[in-house]
């Protein structure tokens, strides 16, 4: 079972719009220069389950996917969540169609 439930928007078929916060884990890291970043998490362990309608059952128009990539504006900040969106990039399209489709 998921830790974490998010929104998100369809852009296409491989694309999904979300924030930041979704996919940024609340610690930061310090990298070699000293620098504070925040820390994604690994692609791997984010699932997308587009056309879902009712999270208590399963349903034949339910899709997921998971993430084989993630990018995080530029200028988000966890502090004061400015900035706060990212795009997943899926492992394998969507099929569009009356249930899933892009914004």
């Amino acid at each position: 079972e998921s830790l974490n439930q998010c929104g998100g928007s369809i852009v296409s078929d491989r694309l999904i719009l979300t924030a930041a916060h979704c996919v940024v884990k609340d610690i930061a890291v310090t990298d070699s220069s000293g620098q504070t970043t925040d820390e994604t998490f690994f692609p791997s362990a984010i699932t997308v389950t587009a056309g879902e309608g009712d999270q208590t059952t399963d349903e034949s128009s339910e899709q997921t996917k998971t993430a084989v990539g993630i990018i995080v504006h530029e200028d988000y900040d966890g502090t004061t969540v400015a900035n706060d969106i990212a795009l997943i990039i899926l492992d394998t399209a969507l099929t569009l169609d009356s249930n899933v489709a892009e914004i």
